[in-house]
Order: C-alpha cells, then sequence, then structure tokens
C-alpha cells in the first residue's frame, strides 16, 4: 500500500511552502520512502490517472499562487514507480489558469498576462487560450492549441 501525504507549511496565504511525502505500509509498518517540494506560495490539489495494472502511479499536484492580481495555475504530472518520484510534465505560472481532467486528456485555459495588458490599455478583451493535451505514457503530449472567446 503506498500512502501520500502533502503539508502546506505557512503563516499568510503568500508566505507558505508545500511539502509531497510517499510512504510504504507492508506489515503495519510505513516507512518514508521519497519526499519533495512543490511550487511555493500555492495550494495544493491532486488528480489521479487511471492506470492499466503493474504500471507506475500517475498523479497530477496542482496549485495557484496566491498574492497577485490573478491566480497563477502551476500543475506537474508525476509518476511513482514503487521508489522513485518523477516529474513527467510540468506548467507553471499560467495566468488565470483553469485546469480539467477527463479520462484520456486534460485541458488547460489560461491568458497570457502581457496580451491582458496590451487589450485592457485599448479597452478590448483579451482572447483566452485553450491547449488539449492527450495523456500518453510518457506524460503530456499536445493534441490542439486554439484561441476560445472570454
Amino acid at each position: 500500500m503506498v500512502i501520500g501525504a502533502g503539508y502546506t507549511l505557512g503563516w499568510t496565504d503568500y508566505d507558505r511552502t508545500n511539502v509531497i511525502a510517499i510512504f510504504s505500509n507492508q506489515l503495519g509498518r510505513s516507512r518514508l520512502i521519497t519526499v519533495t517540494n512543490f511550487v511555493p506560495h500555492t495550494d495544493l490539489h491532486y488528480a489521479f490517472l487511471q492506470e492499466p495494472e503493474g504500471a507506475a502511479l500517475r498523479f497530477f499536484i496542482y496549485g495557484f499562487r496566491l498574492g497577485e492580481s490573478q491566480l497563477r495555475l502551476t500543475a506537474i504530472l508525476y509518476s511513482f514507480d514503487g521508489q522513485n518520484l518523477k516529474s513527467l510534465w510540468e506548467a507553471h505560472d499560467l495566468y488565470d489558469g483553469k485546469i480539467e481532467f477527463a479520462k484520456e486528456k486534460v485541458v488547460i485555459r489560461y491568458l497570457i498576462e502581457e496580451e491582458v495588458a496590451r487589450e485592457q490599455a485599448h479597452r478590448r478583451t483579451p482572447p483566452r487560450h485553450q491547449t488539449v493535451y492527450a495523456i500518453t505514457p510518457a506524460g503530456l503530449e499536445v493534441q490542439s492549441e486554439q484561441e476560445i472567446p472570454y
């Protein structure tokens, strides 16, 4: 049995750090296998991928960085083979980012900060971007990218 624990340590919404620890539980005893830290200044959320039996455990850890004008999405796809925790894919600080998980794909919607500033200066609505990723054995692969109405 594998046990994962995510800890957020800090004193304010902005001043915090995140730690992910993975333990193995055998014969009633737990032992620490690995520890990693997630992006600082974010909250923690998890999404687990459905895997065929015998494959590594793959999961997303994602969160939203606070303390800016808009939330910033950071997401990391991890693979755990029973001994090692490895990052397969990462996206950092996506301005006003939103993430959705489906059985075989991941959809991320976000704004580009420079476009927001430019379009707001001209009193126009900035475009929202959407990237659809296919979930593959190696991680994520871009299926499509497009601009969508705000």
